[in-house]
């Protein structure tokens, strides 16, 4: 309808209710095939939707992800503010628009987590990630080891073990802590850890972690689920 009603070169589209977000890539494919025309930026107006596998799902739907890693307070989009940036500079590109979004909500609410990433390095980052996880397996590397360094990593908004959101923990964090433990006796599986971070880097195009919550302090652009313990049948049914 938007696309119809509004003919443009360019298409971003935001999404406010995270349950919206859960269908999105079913909706923009079926857009695309009503329409010819791909969206070019994604923004996701809500709580905790900075995940690799988001940006993955999405990463034939757009150019652009632009999402939070936190639980957000009450403060939306900066959209006055981006807009202006926009009219002021109609030509910007989809990953200029990405980190203005990103810029503009950094200055209207510090004590906040913003990131833009590229959906077209997302499979790079998945190729990396997966090396790297079949590296660790082949090298025999500890369990105790992998999971002591995951638990080093404090879990985004870890208000209550039950919840679901305990288990996502920032992916650079992870890969950091393990790749940095001297007791990694492996070299092969510390250059693949290497490797999976740089691809996670390669993937970032704007990113803002501001005030003074310990949390965020781990937060550097991408979570990712990673359970502190095997599932439940009720945790799964949650």
């Amino acid at each position: 309808w938007g696309m119809a009603k509004f003919p443009a070169r360019r298409y971003a589209v935001i999404i406010q209710s995270p349950a919206a977000a859960l269908p999105l890539q079913d909706s923009l494919q079926q857009a695309h095939q009503r329409t010819g025309k791909g969206i070019d930026l994604i923004a996701l107006d809500s709580s905790a939707m900075q995940q690799s596998e988001v940006a993955y799902q999405l990463r034939d739907q757009a150019a652009v992800l632009v999402a939070s890693q936190a639980n957000l307070a009450a403060e939306a989009f900066p959209y006055a503010e981006t807009l202006a940036v926009l009219k002021s500079n109609p030509k910007m590109s989809p990953q200029q628009l990405g980190s203005q979004l990103v810029q503009q909500q950094a200055k209207k609410c510090r004590a906040t987590v913003q990131t833009a990433v590229d959906l077209g390095a997302q499979k790079g980052l998945a190729e990396a990630v997966r090396t790297a996880v079949h590296t660790l397996i082949e090298e025999k590397v500890p369990a105790d080891l992998i999971y002591t360094s995951m638990m080093r990593v404090r879990a985004i908004e870890a208000d209550d073990p039950s919840k679901a959101v305990f288990d996502r923990r920032d992916l650079p964090a992870f890969l950091s802590k393990l790749g940095g433990d001297p007791r990694l006796a492996s070299e092969r599986a510390r250059e693949a850890l290497e490797m999976a971070l740089k691809a996670q880097q390669d993937t970032l195009l704007a990113h803002h972690s501001g005030g003074n919550h310990a949390v965020w302090g781990n937060a550097r652009g991408t979570t990712v689920f990673m359970p502190w313990q095997a599932p439940t049948r009720e945790s799964q049914l949650e």
